[in-house]
């Protein structure tokens, strides 16, 4: 959120000449400004300004300011004979404050203190349950000396989850730390939405076909509870890349639509209860299309910038947000269309160009596809076509062993907010690419070609992941109630997920009375209503030591227990041998008869 940006050169100095006509820069001006927000979100901002003539033959008759903002009310300015007169412009959405001075101070060094007061409401705004607070940076502008900046909030706005950049003191800014964008701020842990997805499968083969649509997943920065999943998956199963696919089974000739109702929370860090990723390096390093890792413009930036800081630095700086582009559904351009075509963006180009660099740099990458809650997309848009999403990258950090999200688009729209050092509460992924270049879809992708439709709904949502809905996992043995003693035993384990939320399963065990079977896997993920089965085979000794096993697994909370029976293989030959004898006595017998009749 962009607030207030001074137009041209913060200010704009209207001067009675002594001879000739002098500029702004015949003044240097000292900035102390004070926001002071309410309860309710109304900031005071009070500007103390002090203009010093660097020459002896000007002074300064009328300050004038533009702010890119309507929501400016109450405004009153004093110097030191009293009041100041204002007038007060509005265009295009924008407003121009005209101050006329009651003093005229003349002479080198002489200064000329005033003040500047207004209400706002664009300052801080609430978001669900999260307060944000944007203060537009320091104009780059040689006339201006001093700049501090003070914010004060009120103890109802809670726990302050981030402010960029860092305050020198306090809440306290100055001209160094403002040099490179304003203050973003942000109170609160988390933020809840509600999520109303429609997916349409079409199969128009003559053939019965299996088909899939992505929910989204669990991240690092986001929770998922499925409320609704209709009609139900016949399976649902987690991808290399973290993706929840829910399967379904699409008859000949015949579509299907699936609707899917999710509760999202979303984290501006990764959470620390969600764990670590593993990944294979290598897989996330390779060419993909759209990452042209061995082109030989990208090589050598891969040789230039070699951290993650340094790609995300350089591609929201070199790259420009083209919004004609927004509306007429040109393209992905790849990493090399972005680098020759610098000033046509969108954010696929700063996704897929962070993405190549990295690569070609040694560090994984990978690509995020979901939705960016805004409530302007002049500063924070939403680039694809379809329902309007958005993509981000992600590279891995290997200390953490986690995936970091970054947005460097946001942070060329929005004139230089921090998106590396942490997210924000309003990116949702969807879909995750990273062994491929675009695939699985995300939700919005999955369209009926025949009718258009908005299949992706995103609402800010009081409701929360509570511990009542923990995840619900049931375990269950597949073994045979019987086996031979001298053969192997093979069966599964089923654990399946009965509720709407993932499970982390730090580990699954299985024992046995007999010891001959120990089984511990290491921790994974099952997606909502989705299961995974494990093997189980095992040597069954000659002579068992026991007749009955018990058998017994535990993954968290939730056990399962299943009985076999050993037969003994001495008894089975014993028995077969005996068979064998007493056939062989019938047969003898059968023979005597007969020759007797004959």
């Amino acid at each position: 959120m962009k607030f207030i940006e001074r137009v041209f050169t913060f200010f704009i100095l209207i001067f009675i000449p002594l001879g000739h006509v002098f500029a702004a820069s015949d003044f240097l001006a000292n900035y102390d400004i004070s926001y002071a927000v309410s309860p309710s979100g109304k900031t005071i901002v009070t500007e103390n300004i002090t203009l010093i003539n660097k020459t002896s033959g000007t002074y300064p008759k009328q300050y004038a300011i533009t702010l890119d903002s309507t929501d400016i009310k109450n405004t009153i300015a004093y110097d030191p004979k009293g009041i100041v007169p204002i007038e007060a412009r509005s265009l295009e959405g924008k407003t121009m404050l005209l101050l006329t001075f009651n003093t005229k101070v003349v002479g080198i060094d002489k200064a000329l203190p005033f003040s500047l007061r207004f209400e706002t409401d664009s300052v801080a705004r609430k978001f669900g349950s999260i307060w944000e607070i944007s203060i537009p940076g320091v104009p780059k502008d040689e006339s201006i000396g001093t700049y501090d900046v003070r914010l004060s909030v009120p103890d109802n706005f809670g726990e302050n989850s981030y402010v960029s950049p860092s305050p020198v003191d306090g809440m306290h800014w100055t001209k160094a730390t403002l040099s490179y964008g304003g203050v973003n701020a942000s109170y609160g842990k988390k933020q809840s939405y509600s999520l109303s997805l429609l997916y349409h499968l079409v199969n128009s083969s003559t053939r019965e076909k299996n088909m899939s649509i992505t929910l989204p997943p669990d991240t690092a920065y986001q929770q998922m509870l499925i409320s609704s999943l209709d009609p139900e998956a016949a399976k649902v199963e987690r991808d290399r890349d973290g993706n929840w696919l829910a399967q379904y089974t699409v008859k000949a000739n015949e579509k299907l639509d699936i609707s899917a109702q999710i509760l999202a929370t979303v984290y501006p860090f990764p959470r620390e209860s969600y764990g670590k990723d593993t990944i294979v390096s290598r897989d996330y390093l390779a060419e993909r299309p759209f990452w042209e890792v061995s082109d030989p413009s990208i090589v050598s930036l891969g040789g230039t910038y070699k951290t993650p800081e340094q790609i995300y630095t350089y591609v929201s700086t070199f790259l420009s947000y083209d919004y004609t582009r927004v509306s007429l559904g040109i393209d992905r351009l790849g990493a090399v269309g972005a680098l020759r075509s610098n000033a046509q963006a969108l954010c696929n180009e700063f996704t897929d160009l962070f993405i190549a660099i990295a690569r070609a740099s040694g560090i994984p990458a990978r690509r995020v596809v979901g939705y960016g809650y805004t409530t302007n997309p002049k500063i924070k848009p939403l680039s694809l076509i379809v329902d309007v999403l958005h993509t981000w990258p992600e590279y891995f950090d290997e200390k953490r062993s986690v995936w970091i999200s970054v947005d460097p688009t946001w942070a060329n729209t929005t004139g230089g907010i921090d998106y590396f050092r942490k997210l924000d509460f309003s990116h949702i992924a969807f879909a995750i690419n990273g062994l491929s270049s675009s695939e699985p879809k995300a939700a919005g992708m999955y369209k009926n070609e025949k009718i258009q439709s908005k299949d992706v709904l995103v609402t800010l949502s009081s409701e929360k992941i509570e511990s009542s809905e923990s995840p619900s996992l049931v375990l269950s043995f597949h073994l045979p109630r019987q086996v031979i003693s001298g053969t192997y035993a093979r069966g599964t384990l089923e654990l399946k997920n009965t509720s709407g939320v993932a499970v982390q399963i730090e580990g699954v065990k299985v024992e046995s009375l007999s010891h001959l079977v120990s089984l511990s896997n290491s921790t994974t993920e099952i997606p909502p209503f989705g299961n995974i089965v494990l093997p189980i085979t095992y040597p069954l000794p000659f002579f068992p030591t026991v007749t009955r096993d018990i058998f017994t697994a535990k993954a968290g909370s939730s056990m399962a227990r299943a009985e076999v029976l050993y037969i003994s293989a001495t008894l089975v030959f014993t028995v077969l041998l005996s068979l064998l004898s007493i056939g062989g006595i019938i047969y003898i017998i059968f023979l005597m008869l007969r020759r007797k009749h004959v």
